[in-house]
């Protein structure tokens, strides 16, 4: 994945799902990848809805949900050598719909953080991985760099299961059994989505410890 591949990635995810990924903010600067107006993210563990109403009113995300206001913000920074990504964050804040009034509760948050220099601080400080709210120091280990269709398909199908559903899967008519077998509407699609990630190398913690895999169809 190189720098000119990340603006046609969300462009692609807005034509994809259009209708469902609104109010796009993504910026090109330099050699980053980002939105405009952008501000250092959000670190502190508790992050509540009013945090995210404040991001929605001050344009602080790349693309919002149509169907609640929630926000997806994607970070990448390229080596001005390589032009290879050097830095990554991609995060999803979930957003309180107004008749909820209650912006004072946690909200549900994913955040992904690559930094090739971070296991450095500790063999489970893994260069890729992803925080969950509301968990301060939990890390789970990812083997790749999702591109911004890769997080953003992912978030629609652990977040939004029912659209993901309807927008990707069917019902396979041949079953003879009765069972209910769902598969992939159009399966050359995600092949051809997955081949944006940015494998990493292999690491030996890959084969001692659970984590997430980014698929990569290369």
């Amino acid at each position: 994945m190189r720098i000119n591949d990340v603006p046609r990635s969300i462009t692609a995810c807005r034509i994809d799902w259009n209708g469902f990924l609104i109010n796009p903010r993504h910026i090109r600067k330099g050699h980053e990848i980002s939105w405009a107006g952008r501000v250092a993210g959000i670190r502190k563990a508790v992050v509540r809805g009013s945090d995210v109403l404040d991001m929605a009113n001050k344009g602080q995300y790349t693309l919002q949900i149509a169907e609640d206001g929630s926000l997806i913000q994607l970070y990448y920074r390229f080596s001005r050598k390589t032009n290879q990504v050097e830095s990554a964050r991609l995060a999803f804040y979930k957003a309180y719909s107004d008749s909820d009034s209650i912006y004072n509760l946690p909200a549900a948050w994913i955040r992904l953080d690559y930094d090739p220099n971070a296991k450095e601080r500790g063999i489970i400080h893994h260069d890729c991985h992803m925080h969950l709210s509301n968990f301060a120091d939990t890390r789970f280990i990812v083997s790749g760099v999702p591109s911004p269709r890769q997080f953003i398909e992912s978030i629609i199908a652990s977040v939004y299961p029912a659209k993901y559903e309807e927008h990707r899967l069917e019902l396979d008519t041949a079953s003879n059994d009765g069972s209910r077998i769902w598969r992939y509407k159009n399966p050359q699609h995600i092949d051809n989505l997955n081949r944006e990630c940015m494998p990493l190398d292999e690491d030996p913690i890959y084969n001692r410890l659970s984590h997430f895999r980014v698929p990569s169809n290369r």
